[in-house]
């Protein structure tokens, strides 16, 4: 094998140098543009493009020995779009043709779609009004606009995580299957989860091999059938409460730094986003609280004022034989009712009347509507009008 050829290359030449006859079995060395075509026939057009740029004028005899290794390993591989992962072929043909032209890596977004991709996802949070709303949406935005097929979104309770939202693009069923497996299988913060490094780094991560690691926690990497996964940690206010997972199983490729990037970006506005949700809902609560309040203080003012009010009565009652303040023909004013006249002729408001008084302002109104029925006006300014003819 010559040291010259690309890296990617290198195994399926291996192999077909193992077993030269099976390349001349089935494609003539000297014929590279069958192998080509072949790959153009499984895998589509924009990946056999990518092969010729990626491999150059060396590699079209590299992929027709690839090709020729097994009859059946290039059929194999699933057509564009079918949602089978190559990774679950065993065939050493296809895993020659897999070596010689890597899986979809083409599909990875460039910079400036990734941008416009996180501004777009986290428009979508804009207006959530509570907490799980927001997380609903936070899932469906990464994998709608940010380039991921599944999201899990993961709230810390003490050392447990737990899913408060998944997203399998095109499969519901799928994740509500596994998001109630997360929910009675739960995974736990500690030294044996590859999650715990972001505890204290606070980066996003790259979770490669996931099926292999000895890290992973198993329940659930085995249920989601990831190969690999990126993560991020959420941090408002400066504490951690949880984790975002993102892969793209359904576009059969494994997920690499750049995407690690980009959920780390729409990791850091989410959690902005959760901060201001939090704050919201904490403001309509202490909303409620202190209109509830308000009813139970003027429930209490009304009783407290009628008291006051039936009190006043007695007292008026006591003083109307002895020396009535005012006298009109048929009625008496008291020597209360008679400064609620004064201070109203001097243009007072019935707060500034009860703080004069002492009396609260439902007491003033009850007694501004006696002295009214006392003197026979169908108005203050009326009432003030005939108090000021008496007292000239």
């Amino acid at each position: 094998m010559r040291r010259d050829q690309p890296l990617a290359l290198r195994r399926p030449v291996e192999h077909l140098e193992q077993h030269p006859g099976r390349a001349q079995s089935r494609v003539e060395l000297g014929a590279p543009h069958q192998a080509l075509e072949r790959v153009h026939v499984c895998l589509g057009a924009p990946l056999a493009r990518r092969a010729r740029r990626q491999i150059g004028h060396r590699v079209p005899l590299s992929l027709t020995r690839a090709g020729a290794a097994t009859p059946r390993g290039v059929n194999a591989l699933p057509r564009s779009g079918d949602g089978v992962h190559p990774a679950r072929r065993r065939d050493p043909g296809v895993a020659a043709v897999r070596s010689a032209c890597p899986r979809r890596r083409c599909a990875v977004p460039d910079e400036a779609s990734s941008v416009v991709g996180v501004r777009r996802a986290l428009a979508k949070l804009r207006t959530a009004r509570s907490l799980p709303e927001l997380y609903d949406r936070a899932t469906r935005a990464v994998c709608q606009e940010c380039g991921f097929d599944r999201a899990v979104l993961f709230r810390l309770q003490g050392p447990e995580m737990i899913p408060e939202s998944v997203e399998f693009k095109g499969d519901p069923a799928w994740a509500a299957e596994f998001q109630r497996l997360g929910q009675t299988n739960r995974m736990r913060i500690d030294h044996d989860i590859v999650e715990t490094e972001m505890i204290y780094t606070r980066e996003p991560m790259l979770v490669p091999e996931a099926q292999d690691n000895p890290r992973g926690f198993k329940p659930l990497v085995e249920a989601s059938r990831t190969s690999s996964y990126t993560a991020a940690p959420l941090i408002p206010e400066n504490v951690i409460i949880g984790f975002i997972h993102a892969d793209c199983y359904f576009a059969g490729r494994d997920v690499g730094p750049h995407d690690r990037d980009v959920l780390g970006t729409f990791a850091e506005g989410l959690g902005y986003a959760i901060q201001r949700t939090a704050l919201l809902a904490e403001a309509k609560a202490q909303r409620s609280k202190i209109h509830l309040l308000r009813s139970v203080v003027d429930e209490m003012v009304g009783k407290v004022s009628d008291v006051v009010a039936a009190i006043e009565r007695a007292a008026g009652d006591e003083e109307r034989p002895s020396a009535p303040v005012l006298t009109i023909p048929g009625f008496e004013i008291t020597r209360r009712e008679a400064d609620i006249l004064r201070l109203m002729e001097q243009g007072e408001s019935d707060e500034q009347i009860a703080a004069q008084l002492g009396i609260p302002r439902t007491g003033v109104g009850w007694h501004v509507e006696r002295t009214l029925e006392k003197l026979g006006a169908a108005s203050r300014d009326e009432a003030v009008a005939r108090y000021r003819r008496v007292t000239a």
